[in-house]
């Protein structure tokens, strides 16, 4: 079992608390990854949105703690990872080959307008969509191949966004920032499957990466506290390629 900080995260406190905290959390995680090895590891919480204190966490993290990966949130305010400002981090990450999880939280943009609602049934899935759009028409995909990127709950709705990116010419209008096209760098992103236990979302992400012509399909999946039922045809088709699969348990 991996262990990460649900949202809201950090990035609503102070720089010098947000450090403390995200300190707090990754000691007390490693804990219990020392107390229980078979059972619990975890992905490092890091302070951003400040830069300086998330290169010394991650490096603290990885290092000395010996965590799993980082996680990332979606958005911190309205930037996105792909925004200029978090270079440094991004070039960290790859420099390490990360494995960086990104969990979706209710963004500052949008969730106001149907607070009655619960986030979790839409504010998360767009944050998920814009997050990933963010360093793919940034080049931040691109330009950082190493860092392996998990998103949440099958990519949102990037699977079936994707196709109408490229019908609408995005390849070439950003074919700057991604030369090898929309294609190429959604294959080497990694998708958990928490919460999106149904077959069109599955379906869509199964036929994404299989209309791609991937061979490195991967799904990355979490274990969370409600009970689902899971489509068998469609996990069928994904048992058939076992070979290009990794587990994240």
């Amino acid at each position: 079992m991996i262990l990460s900080l649900s949202p809201p995260g950090l990035h609503h406190l102070g720089v010098e608390q947000m450090r403390r905290l995200a300190r707090t959390v990754n000691e007390y995680a490693a804990t219990l990854r020392a107390t229980h090895p078979a059972r619990y590891g975890h992905f490092a919480s890091v302070p951003m949105p400040d830069v300086d204190g998330t290169l010394v966490e991650i490096a603290y993290a990885l290092v000395k703690l010996g965590a799993e990966g980082i996680q990332l949130m979606t958005s911190y305010g309205e930037r996105y990872p792909g925004h200029r400002d978090f270079a440094p981090v991004m070039d960290e990450l790859n420099r390490r080959k990360a494995l960086v999880f990104v969990h979706p939280l209710a963004p500052v943009c949008c969730a106001p307008s149907l607070a009655w609602i619960q986030p979790a049934l839409f504010e998360f899935t767009q944050d998920t969509n814009r997050c990933v759009f963010s360093p793919l028409f940034t080049g931040t995909l691109a330009r950082f191949p190493d860092v392996r990127f998990i998103f949440c709950h099958s990519g949102a709705a990037v699977p079936v966004l994707a196709g109408r990116a490229a019908a609408l010419g995005f390849d070439r209008e950003f074919a700057d920032k991604m030369p090898n096209g929309i294609d190429y760098e959604l294959r080497k992103l990694h998708y958990d499957v928490a919460l999106q236990a149904n077959r069109p979302a599955l379906a869509a992400l199964c036929l994404r990466l299989n209309i791609a012509g991937s061979a490195r399909q991967r799904f990355s999946v979490w274990y969370v506290s409600r009970r689902h039922s899971w489509p068998r045809g469609i996990w069928a088709k994904a048992w058939r390629s076992r070979s290009h699969l990794s587990r994240q348990r």
